[in-house]
């Protein structure tokens, strides 16, 4: 645990590695409220179409469909889909 305290600090203290850390925060950020966005899109879009499934198939959709596997077994049904 001391070595990763250590290896964080030094991350931090370096000015060039700081910014780019907080650039990839700002990127992680970024794709936080993407994927929340998504899964409320698809909810959103799911009960129009009369269909209903848990926020964790909202999620576990958005992941599939963001990572490009598409796998294909949650289709929708409607033009808005």
């Amino acid at each position: 645990m001391k070595f990763m305290i250590s290896q964080i600090t030094a991350i931090i203290q370096d000015s060039a590695k700081k910014s780019n850390t907080r650039l990839l925060i700002r990127f992680l950020l970024l794709l936080i409220f993407f994927f929340v966005m998504y899964s409320t899109l698809f909810h959103l879009i799911m009960e129009y179409e009369g269909n209903r499934y848990s926020w964790i198939t909202g999620f576990y959709w958005t992941l599939t469909v963001m990572s490009t596997l598409g796998f294909g077994d949650i289709t929708f049904t409607s033009d808005l889909g």
